[in-house]
């Protein structure tokens, strides 16, 4: 039986990005989520499905703090805030870092799902934060972006690939003569911060 197109699908939108290609959403109460693929692959559909079963029972659209699809970002963050070998392993003031930048995540991108994170699209949440917060803002939230990835193959068992935040570049810049830190020098450093040994040694 062939799969259903975007004709005759309830919520969906599309538009040709600036390379040609069309790309889906599925939009409910002026909100837009993206969907992988095109219809007539399994994939999306899938995602289809879940969505719809969402608005079904009322969950999509809800308070960002009510209410992720699995699979999500912000679902991802969820486990991450109440798991031993994530945020719980944090110091009391990363922590305090950590929910502000989980949170500026969750509002960006929260509702997106975290397989489809690319190095473009970390890139664009980069650029965005760093418009609506600090470029020291968008930064750290990459730097995490980063982290959540690992957790989510670790601890959620997701299937993901390549790390879609390793080599995007940090936006701020230092206003003195002070020369960089290497990067290997600033990752050591975050690193350290997590305090979460059994997060990081699997990775």
């Amino acid at each position: 039986m062939a799969l259903a197109t975007s004709d005759n699908l309830k919520y969906i939108t599309s538009f040709k990005d600036r390379h040609g290609k069309r790309r889906f959403y599925f939009r409910y109460h002026h909100q837009k989520f993206k969907l992988p693929e095109k219809p007539g692959d399994a994939a999306f559909h899938d995602s289809y499905a879940r969505y719809l079963t969402a608005v079904e029972s009322g969950a999509l659209g809800r308070d960002d703090n009510l209410a992720y699809l699995n699979g999500s970002i912000g679902w991802v963050i969820e486990r991450f805030l109440t798991s031993d070998v994530g945020f719980k392993k944090l110091k009391p003031g990363t922590q305090r870092n950590y929910r502000r930048w989980l949170d500026t995540i969750k509002g960006d991108v929260g509702r997106f799902q975290i397989k489809d994170l690319s190095p473009v699209a970390v890139r664009a949440m980069r650029d965005s934060i760093k418009v609506k917060s600090a470029a020291t803002t968008a930064d750290m939230c990459v730097m995490v972006v980063s982290v959540l990835w690992k957790f989510a193959i670790e601890f959620c068992h997701l299937p993901l690939g390549h790390n879609p935040a390793h080599g995007v570049a940090r936006v701020h810049t230092e206003k003195t003569s002070r020369q960089p830190w290497p990067d290997h020098v600033v990752d050591k450093a975050l690193a350290k911060d997590l305090a979460a040994g059994a997060l990081l040694a699997a990775l």
